[in-house]
């Protein structure tokens, strides 16, 4: 069995960056505490492995990343700490959501650490690995 290869990739400005540090840094050391080979990119893709990509609401906006996304080798998930409803994040308005939905609906799979996503996405995104609930915070 080939080892799991996984690329925590940012998306979003600098200052996303700081702010979802605590996002992106908790997974990379609870992926490699579980020997997961594990790295993590800022507004870049990583073609030799799985990208679990934080702030993929940004990609809506870019027609070329979201293309990019299509042809990713290993394929991409997305982990959506934002809250979605009815479709939308935050009720946006204005906001490519129709993009965003199609970005959603060819990951691999979605994790949301919201009871309320979980229970919204689960039924309207078919995935291969599905929509994944995962708590906030420390687990025994």
């Amino acid at each position: 069995m080939s080892k799991k290869k996984i690329n925590i990739a940012h998306v979003g400005n600098d200052l996303w960056f700081d702010w979802k540090s605590d996002i992106v840094f908790g997974l990379l050391h609870a992926f490699a505490d579980h020997q997961i080979d594990v790295t993590v990119s800022h507004n870049t893709f990583d073609n030799t492995r799985l990208n679990l990509l934080i702030g993929a609401d940004w990609l809506s906006w870019n027609q070329q990343a979201v293309a990019a996304l299509q042809s990713l080798e290993h394929g991409y998930s997305v982990f959506e700490v934002e809250e979605y409803c009815g479709g939308h994040l935050h009720r946006r308005d204005g906001w490519p959501a129709d993009v965003y939905n199609e970005i959603l609906r060819n990951s691999e799979f979605i994790a949301t650490p919201y009871v309320a996503n979980y229970r919204e996405m689960k039924d309207k995104f078919q995935l291969p690995r599905g929509v994944q609930y995962t708590q906030w915070g420390f687990h025994e």
